[in-house]
């Protein structure tokens, strides 16, 4: 009987014990959120109360001092909502701006080392890094110690150029896109490749080296035209000699022949002359820039003059001759 009545005391007290915390519980819960209510009121009423005493200064010294306050914040959200427009339109504007300095870079000669090379255009960019790829020309002898042979042109990729502005105003990326051109020189330069300027010696020099290579293609075709041409003629002497339909054809191809025959010979020296003088270019574009003097690029000026409009004339008489070819296939 009396190992109950203990057991129910106990149960009582535990009862109890349960709802004083769950009291004290509430009652703290109730004191936290008057404190949260009172500092959000205070927080909500502060400011208006800090305006309204900054603008009882005297002198309108409030004033001032708030306008800049707005006008400060009026700047800050400015370029956060500039810097956000900015990168959102980064990737498509970063490739436009390489495609417009690409074009104004194309055929600008470059110094890389000791070695004077030229650009072609930028073969790729990469707007996540803020990088490109560079394509450069460089000439090269065919068989070294052998001017004869000529040279030949060899593409040489650059590539992660971090393209970057040196001084940088108001944000590295607006300048890149304002500045194209500027920024991916200035970027090259960082890389080791120095540009040259348009009108240097080094430059007339590749202009000159492309010129020759193209009128070797030129006299190539022109070569292979020639050739043709004295084929058929040859080919029309070995045709009776009794012919009288032939009679004309036999007397003009006659003619043709030795002409064509030294026309050839021609081609062949100016040729070889070209691919020699092509070998110069190349020997000038290496030398070390410590022994370039002024007056290796004057003696670069006058070779360079001295080279214009050679082959103009066997360009004018081979149109004649295949002019007189086609009168003499009309007959």
């Amino acid at each position: 009987m009396s190992e109950s009545t203990s057991d129910d005391g106990g149960g009582c007290l535990s009862v109890v014990g349960g709802v004083l915390i769950i009291g004290a519980l509430i009652a703290f819960l109730q004191w936290l959120w008057g404190i949260l209510v009172a500092v959000a009121i205070w927080l909500w009423l502060a400011p208006g109360r800090l305006v309204v005493w900054i603008l009882s200064w005297p002198l309108f010294s409030g004033h001032l001092l708030l306008g800049l306050l707005a006008a400060a914040a009026t700047g800050v959200g400015l370029w956060l909502l500039f810097e956000l427009v900015l990168r959102l339109i980064w990737p498509r504007q970063f490739l436009r701006a390489a495609t417009r300095a690409s074009q104004k870079l194309h055929g600008l000669p470059i110094r890389r080392g000791e070695e004077v090379m030229r650009i072609d255009f930028v073969e790729f960019c990469d707007h996540a890094s803020s990088s490109a790829s560079v394509k450069l020309f460089r000439c090269i002898p065919r068989q070294p110690g052998h001017p004869e042979r000529g040279i030949r042109l060899d593409p040489v990729d650059v590539e992660a150029i971090p393209v970057q502005p040196d001084q940088v105003r108001l944000s590295r990326r607006l300048r890149t896109l304002r500045q194209p051109t500027r920024t991916y020189l200035e970027s090259l330069q960082r890389h080791g490749l120095e540009p040259l300027a348009t009108d240097s010696i080094e430059a007339k020099a590749w202009q000159a080296l492309l010129d020759s290579e193209q009128e070797l293609a030129k006299l190539a075709e022109l070569r292979e035209s020639a050739s043709s041409m004295l084929n058929d003629a040859h080919r029309v002497q070995q045709f009776s000699a009794d012919n009288e339909l032939l009679l004309s054809t036999r007397k003009r191809s006659l003619a043709l022949a030795p002409t064509l025959t030294a026309d050839i010979s021609r081609i062949d020296a100016r040729c070889l002359e070209l691919r020699r003088f092509g070998y110069k270019l190349y020997e000038f574009l290496n030398i070390p820039k410590s022994l370039r003097t002024f007056e290796l690029s004057d003696d670069m000026e006058a070779t360079l003059l001295a080279q214009r409009g050679l082959s103009d004339e066997l360009f004018e008489e081979i149109s004649l001759y295949e002019q007189a070819y086609g009168e003499l296939l009309g007959d």
